[in-house]
């Protein structure tokens, strides 16, 4: 792919919140990823390490990534799911409102 082939392709945008410790078991994404913590704490593992994710953090994975997140009570983030090219477009998911 080159930069000149870039037109990204927002599937899904939400804000979340977890009321309670949640974890989540291993997912290997098809569309990159991008969260933003907005309260709370959690850590995600991806490729072997372990990462904090606190308020004001940004998470990015790619396409193919494989992450895994244990958030903790009160976690809430903001999360986009996006492709990098048009090619996946019918693939659109509901856009929640983020409040």
């Amino acid at each position: 792919m080159y930069l000149s082939d870039l037109n990204p392709h927002l599937r899904f945008a939400t804000y979340l919140r977890y009321e309670m410790v949640y974890n989540q078991k291993t997912v290997q994404v098809t569309d990159c990823r991008i969260f933003y913590v907005t309260e709370g704490s959690a850590e995600v593992s991806i490729e072997g390490r372990e990462y904090q994710l606190v308020p004001g953090s940004l998470f990015y994975c790619h396409a193919g990534s494989r992450y895994t997140v244990r958030t903790h009570q009160g976690f809430s983030h903001i999360c986009l799911n996006f492709d990098l090219t048009q090619v996946h477009q019918q693939y659109t998911l509901p856009f929640l409102p983020i409040s």
